[in-house]
Formats: structure tokens, C-alpha cells, sequence
């Protein structure tokens, strides 16, 4: 998606769907899907840095991993919502996709402790019927701006140079990351020691929506 389309729906939506940080050379780090292959090494990386991140979980993998959810709020990450299993919303009705991000919100609210209404629909689908379910409902989207494309098959060479290959004007990118691909969580360290040698800041969570 461009940046035109990309700020139109920004606009559109009264700064309720995001892609990028709110200010330059401040990036944010956000993970889908898991805490990771190793969930404890992910979360010393990210502790080892002072990096807060944003973890996008269904409520299948929250149920299923209470223990590493809680260990990731305990050590200053967020817990959003990433539907109750990973719902391809193209193939939902407005209602089942209510249902899904609803039913998750549930768990997060329970174990993660977590009122903060903030989703990234799985697969990155952004339609009207995802955008209707999900601002009634008042949640917001965070999209991303940078990703490394890692079931395209890359190693970890390769993946580390899309992320740094893939840079803006202001430098305030959302960083997409599967920490549940081996690639991924091999070149966390490595990412974050580029970014902060560039001069790159981390954004908290929170700073996101100006609270």
C-alpha cells in the first residue's frame, strides 16, 4: 500500500489507523503472532536494549502460552490483538469478525491485564468491513511500515538486509517481525545494534497513541 493511500486512511479514520511513529527517528518494534521460537531469549534481547515492545497475539496462542504472556506485560511489553485464530477476515462475515477480535479482547483484558483496544488484522487485510468492525467497535489498527518478508524464504543475511535496506525520510517506521521464524529471532540482536548505531531511538508503545 502507498503512503498516499496509507495517509488518506490515516486520515480518514481521525489517526485511528497507524503506520508509522509521531516522530523522527523514533522507531517502534512490534512482533505478530508469537512471543517466539524462544519467547525467554526474545524478551532478554529486548530487556538487554531497554527496547518495549508490542507483541500482536490471537487469543488461541494466549491461552495456550499464559505463563510467557505474562512474563512479556511483567517485563514492560504490550499484548494487543491479532484475532482468536489467526482469521483470514476475507473469508468472515462483519459479524464474525466482531466476534473473533472481541473474543480475544476478552482473554487479553483477563490475562494480560490490558484494556488498551488496539488490533493488526492478521494477513495485514484492511477493508471496509475490517475497518467498520473494528473502529465500532472502538479499537484502533496499528498497520507497519517495515517488514522483512520472512516466509519468502530468505536466511538470515538476506532478512537483516531487508530491514535495513527499507528506510524513510524521518526514519519513524513500525518494524514488523515473525519471531516465530528461526531467521527472525536470529537477527533481533543484530537489528536492534544497527538501528541504535544509526542514531535510531525506540518508541514506547504508548507514545504511539499520545498518552
Amino acid at each position: 500500500m502507498n503512503k498516499i493511500i496509507q495517509k488518506s486512511l490515516q486520515i480518514a479514520s481521525f489517526n485511528n489507523i497507524v503506520y508509522y511513529t509521531n516522530k523522527c527517528n523514533k522507531q517502534l518494534m512490534t512482533f505478530d503472532d508469537s512471543i517466539g521460537v524462544d519467547p525467554i531469549g526474545v524478551l532478554s534481547v529486548l530487556n538487554k536494549y531497554n527496547v518495549s515492545s508490542i507483541f500482536f497475539l490471537t487469543g488461541e496462542y494466549i491461552m495456550l502460552n499464559q505463563a510467557v504472556v505474562k512474563q512479556a506485560v511483567s517485563d514492560g511489553h504490550k499484548i494487543y490483538n491479532h484475532s482468536m485464530n489467526h482469521d483470514n477476515f476475507n473469508e468472515l462475515s462483519y459479524r464474525e469478525i466482531v466476534i473473533s477480535i472481541k473474543s480475544t479482547q476478552k482473554l487479553i483484558e483477563k490475562i494480560a491485564k490490558s484494556n488498551d483496544r488496539i488490533i493488526r488484522p492478521p494477513y495485514g487485510i484492511l477493508n471496509l468491513k475490517v475497518i467498520f468492525a473494528c473502529l465500532l467497535n472502538k479499537f484502533k489498527i496499528m498497520m507497519w511500515s517495515s517488514r522483512g518478508y520472512e516466509f519468502a524464504g530468505l536466511n538470515k543475511h538476506q532478512l537483516l538486509q531487508n530491514y535495513l535496506s527499507q528506510t524513510t525520510k524521518c526514519n519513524n517506521q513500525i518494524i514488523l517481525m515473525h519471531p516465530n521464524m528461526a531467521e527472525s529471532y536470529e537477527i533481533l540482536e543484530q537489528l536492534i545494534i544497527h538501528k541504535i548505531n544509526e542514531g535510531i531511538e525506540f518508541a514506547h508503545p504508548e507514545e504511539i497513541y499520545g498518552k
